[in-house]
């Protein structure tokens, strides 16, 4: 299981730090994790700018119930936050089905160095995970992502899952300003 800390300042997305659980994950441990790191966090931001919001994006497939409960996993996350009332004011970005893989990489290449060479992605040097997914995984010959190495694309999945859904390649419709290629 892993999650990304990440800020949007206007256009610009830093991935601030990554939490990655192996093994026995369960939705449960993942906010709990999450809720140390977040408090560490929390403590950084002046008092005048609480409670924190959180923008929660993810993986689509967290809305379905499995035979292990009875609860989805985005339903125990948003239990979770009913604890923090007052110090985190969550704001949940989901959709019903998860991005085409390709679409999620062009978004993510794009941030990382789009077509006028502008870099909207900045990643810190501990995020280890991420960036060995970033330097170790390829196409498959099925032109689908290799998810051979289990350990792989897991960090990489989480940053493609919010910046499909935050930066999505739609296009916009009038004017636009700025250069033009």
């Amino acid at each position: 299981m892993c999650m990304l800390l990440i800020q949007k300042i206007e256009d610009v997305t830093h991935v601030l730090h990554e939490i990655v659980i192996k093994p026995n994950a369960t939705t449960a441990k993942a906010c709990d994790v999450f809720f140390e790191q977040a408090r560490v966090l929390e403590q950084q931001v002046p008092m005048y700018q609480r409670p924190l919001i959180i923008n929660i994006y993810g993986d689509a497939s967290g809305n379905q119930k499995r035979t292990s409960g009875a609860q989805t996993d985005w339903a125990i996350i948003k239990d979770s936050f009913s604890k923090w009332v007052g110090t985190f004011v969550p704001h949940f970005f989901t959709n019903t089905s998860n991005p085409f893989v390709k679409d999620r990489v062009n978004c993510v290449n794009a941030r990382l160095r789009n077509y006028v060479g502008d870099t909207r992605l900045f990643i810190d040097p501990q995020c280890k995970e991420l960036i060995r997914d970033f330097e170790r995984v390829t196409w498959a010959a099925t032109n689908e992502i290799d998810k051979s190495d289990p350990a792989r694309t897991h960090a990489s999945d989480a940053l493609g899952y919010f910046i499909a859904q935050a930066f999505s390649m739609k296009g916009t419709i009038g004017e636009k300003s700025g250069r033009i290629v």
